[in-house]
């Protein structure tokens, strides 16, 4: 459930990014993603407090209404890992095709 909660925040982040330390993201409610990943609300809460808490993720209008701000460090981190795994897959593909 956190990957698909961490794909889907990341998809809100608007391109091209800005270099500011935040990328406003729009409203986003965890009832909202109660609803579409079929989870419990308290899972819901305690992924979004934890990015909270380290400073990945937050609200214009605490406890979670306004805008959400995603931190530019968690949206540069994601791609890196995004990177990384592509780059697997592409690499992984690029050997079994040597050996066909």
């Amino acid at each position: 459930m956190g990957s698909n909660l961490l794909h889907d925040l990341l998809a809100r982040v608007p391109f091209p990014r800005n270099r500011e330390e935040h990328s406003n993201i729009g409203p986003l409610r965890p009832r909202n993603l109660v609803t579409r990943y079929g989870v419990s609300r308290s899972q819901v809460v305690r992924l979004l407090s934890r990015a909270q808490e380290v400073d990945n993720l937050g609200w214009s209008k605490p406890p979670y209404d306004g805008d959400v701000w995603i931190s530019k460090r968690l949206v540069d981190d994601y791609m890196a890992w995004q990177a990384v795994k592509l780059a697997t897959i592409s690499q992984a593909f690029a050997e079994a095709q040597a050996l066909l």
